[in-house]
């Protein structure tokens, strides 16, 4: 087999198998969604490189089918990788991972890193999982090993692995600290999708609503058309409108750009699924229009993880279709991957029981989860959260308290048009 193995190796001292002549820094760039994404054709059994990639990705999605695919590409690469340290420890990491054994699997691609802080394939297989575990605290962790195994600065990969670490900043609230080090991401390309979309969680997390708009409206041409975030983006953008309370701009970002699949028959449906909640607590959609939440009817048969099944059941709740709502949970309940914490059920049912109209319920339930990470996704997209726990203690009239949460809760902590319209509520005004 080896004979008809090409070896390349990049200048990080990383080498790479392929049965295919491949260029190494042209996927780089497309996984990091610098340019179109990969089109995985023609794979061969030996194609070691592409087999990792493919596998990270698939992985990382949150998607049960893709999730499959995955577990076929591990037996691929079990039976036909070779005798290279890196190559096997990378691939048990993969197979932990793909196993559930997150823990296993984080120390595992931790020792690739310390082996080599500049690892780029280990690096964005950790970064992702961290992510979309919720383990935010490690995310910066890891970004941090490898930017500060930097000497030359002036790398493309220095820039990307910037632009991942402000992310982790403002996750972990060093909200400056992460502009610094988007900016010095952005100076190096302009085209990084992660140091913009960084600086979206950056104006967010500051309360710097307009200034974001005006600062993604300069920076559009740079992310408007990128197949892998474009999506994400707009709905930072959207939010932005919504915090202003622009509701005809929030709608024409949906319907125009949000609702626009940049694959087509794409599982692209997180995005307007938590923008319409949002608009449905705020009395203001008519759901019937948006045959986005259509395409969350399949995941009834695919459940897979946390972040996805809280989606499910917001678009199920729109839909008002009970018993897929049950059928969901109860299936989630079963499961034997990815099995759902005592914390995560209540997540679920906390949400249900506000479709049910049992707001005190709801209220109790989501209540003690204001600050838990572990659902996955950002503090901006967790913050669906704490606004569906204000409007259960409103509906429930436990005004005092709804109060309290929007004085105190970091999702609601900035002066803006929405605060003013919530505490409004509070005041009588109808809703």
């Amino acid at each position: 087999m080896k004979n008809y193995l090409i070896e390349s190796k990049d200048i990080y001292n990383n080498v790479y198998f392929s049965q295919q002549e491949i260029n190494i820094e042209k996927l780089y760039d497309q996984l990091y969604g610098m340019i179109e994404p990969i089109d995985y054709i023609n794979i061969k059994n030996q194609d070691i490189f592409l087999l990792q990639l493919q596998t990270i990705e698939y992985l990382n999605s949150m998607e049960k089918r893709k999730h499959n695919k995955a577990l076929e590409n591990l037996k691929i690469l079990n039976t036909n990788s070779i005798e290279n340290s890196d190559v096997l420890l990378l691939n048990n990491a993969l197979e932990k991972q793909a196993t559930c054994q997150y823990t296993d699997a984080h120390q595992k691609y931790r020792e690739l890193l310390n082996n080599n802080p500049q690892n780029r394939l280990a690096f964005f297989a950790l970064h992702i999982m961290e992510f979309n575990l919720g383990w935010q605290k490690s995310m910066l962790e890891t970004s941090q090993i490898v930017v500060n195994s930097f000497k030359n600065t002036n790398h493309s990969f220095y820039g990307y692995s910037k632009g991942i670490e402000s992310f982790s900043l403002i996750e972990n609230g060093f909200f400056e600290e992460a502009k610094n080090a988007a900016e010095i991401a952005l100076r190096i390309n302009p085209k990084d999708v992660y140091s913009i979309h960084a600086m979206c969680h950056y104006f967010y997390e500051t309360g710097k609503y307009q200034e974001g708009i005006l600062w993604m409206e300069k920076m559009k041409q740079h992310w408007h058309c990128n197949k892998g975030m474009r999506i994400h983006v707009w709905w930072h953008l959207a939010v932005f409108h919504l915090f202003n309370l622009d509701f005809k701009e929030v709608k024409q970002i949906m319907t125009n750009e949000i609702m626009c699949k940049s694959v087509e028959n794409g599982f692209e449906d997180l995005d307007i699924t938590a923008l319409l909640w949002r608009l449905h607590l705020l009395d203001k959609i008519d759901i019937i229009p948006y045959k986005s939440l259509n395409n969350w009817d399949d995941y009834l048969n695919n459940s897979h993880f946390i972040f996805n099944d809280l989606h499910a059941l917001i678009a199920y709740m729109l839909k008002d279709e009970k018993e897929k709502i049950e059928s969901l949970i109860q299936q989630v309940r079963e499961r034997r991957y990815n099995t759902i914490s005592y914390e995560q059920l209540n997540l679920l049912n906390g949400f249900y029981d506000f479709a049910k109209q049992n707001y005190s319920e709801a209220s109790k339930k989501l209540f003690p989860l204001l600050n838990n990470t572990n659902f996955g996704g950002s503090n901006a997209q967790r913050d669906i959260i704490p606004f569906t726990l204000y409007f259960s203690l409103l509906k429930s009239n436990n005004l005092d308290e709804a109060r309290k949460l929007l004085d105190t809760c970091r999702a609601f902590k900035h002066p803006c048009k929405l605060k003013e319209k919530l505490l409004s509520y509070l005041e009588g005004d109808d809703h």
